[in-house]
């Protein structure tokens, strides 16, 4: 991050749905309490939040749309670029399949077909993944 900043590249960071700032129980209508309005354990469980017209893959992605948008209001940019590592390479690969303002995506883990998970590893990954 500091090599870009250094070239002159903006830079926007986005943690991770459920980590960091973004925990459980700063979603609305979330609660990792007995009795709350959804009670979840775990970030892996946010697939019980999706209804026929409403998906939590919102909490992944809509972000670093905002973040775009945002940034491209302050100034043009020639060039958006996106980077992430594990979780943040899954969202890297579907943010840029959707937005094509990002011309170049960087997925470092995170992000492998399911049919070469299936044969290379019995992990099939957390919710969104899959």
């Amino acid at each position: 991050m500091n090599g870009l900043l250094g070239d002159g590249c903006d830079v926007v960071l986005i943690s991770m749905p459920f980590s960091g700032d973004n925990q459980l129980n700063s979603i609305p209508g979330v609660n990792r309490k007995p009795g709350g309005a959804s009670y979840l354990h775990a970030h892996n469980e946010v697939g019980r939040l999706e209804t026929i017209s409403w998906t939590p893959i919102f909490y992944f992605i809509e972000p670093v749309f905002r973040a775009i948008n945002h940034a491209s209001s302050l100034r043009d940019y020639d060039v958006v670029a996106m980077a992430g590592k594990s979780g943040g390479g899954w969202s890297t690969t579907v943010a840029a399949a959707f937005d094509p303002r990002i011309a170049h995506s960087y997925a470092i883990a995170g992000t492998m077909p399911m049919y070469l998970r299936r044969i290379t590893t019995s992990d099939l990954g957390d919710w969104e993944q899959s």
